[in-house]
């Protein structure tokens, strides 16, 4: 028989449209929800300084202007008084922060970078190390404790009051030891951080123009405070503000 190419008539199509709405929904896929949406730069990393909300991106004059507005204020202006932000502005901020940086590495950056390796990060390690030495002298009187009582040395009221203390005294530590651990290992990522910095800003010529790529890079997050007045946190740890 002669072949022929299949006809897709418009109500197949439709059928076929509306089975594969009805599958992404029974598998929580729901194109509204902004799911599968572009991420933007800015998305989730700008903070208001007033309320503490984050921003969200909108379109304003039209279509022809991008701002950012604190989500309180769009859901209830009473709540929060914070005006929109633009995004070209925003971006501009950014592109002259990392200049200042670019030009005063060494007064900012190389002297951070020398303070975090020498200082802070030495004087963790070195109570963390004398928190191990204690721990070890508390398990050699607990030991010893152990040993008084089963030759009859000690009785149990006087082991069980020496082995509370002892074992209240280890859990002081280990607590300890537990915050200073966060806190290292905090310091160490700003240390990587400010090391990738640095890299950077001794290699890179002037910034012209806004990347998405270098605001992944470097910046944790903005926080505005007014449309005059922003502060740039950045993953090495650094706080730069930027009057507008």
């Amino acid at each position: 028989s002669e072949h022929h190419e299949p006809i897709i008539t418009r109500e197949i199509f439709e059928r076929a449209n509306a089975l594969i709405r009805q599958r992404g929904k029974e598998k929580g896929i729901v194109r509204e929800t902004g799911k599968y949406q572009k991420r933007f730069a800015f998305s989730g990393k700008i903070i208001c300084g007033v309320c503490g909300s984050k921003y969200k991106r909108r379109i304003h004059n039209s279509g022809t202007e991008i701002a950012w507005v604190c989500s309180t204020h769009i859901t209830d202006i009473r709540k929060c008084p914070a005006k929109y932000i633009r995004d070209d502005i925003l971006k501009a901020a950014f592109v002259t922060m990392l200049n200042k940086l670019i030009f005063s590495r060494k007064l900012i950056l190389k002297l951070l970078y020398d303070t975090l390796k020498t200082d802070s990060t030495d004087e963790s390690i070195q109570r963390m190390q004398e928190l191990q030495r204690l721990l070890e002298k508390n398990s050699e009187k607990k030991n010893t404790l152990r040993k008084l009582r089963a030759q009859e040395i000690i009785n149990n009221v006087m082991y069980n009051q020496e082995i509370n203390i002892l074992r209240k005294a280890a859990d002081g530590y280990r607590n300890e030891l537990a915050v200073l651990g966060t806190y290292t290992s905090a310091e160490a990522y700003e240390i990587t951080e400010l090391e990738k910095l640095l890299r950077f800003t001794e290699s890179a010529p002037v910034v012209e123009e806004f990347s998405d790529a270098l605001f992944a890079d470097f910046a944790d997050h903005i926080v505005i405070y007014d449309r005059d007045c922003i502060e740039f946190k950045l993953k090495c740890g650094l706080t730069l503000r930027e009057v507008l």
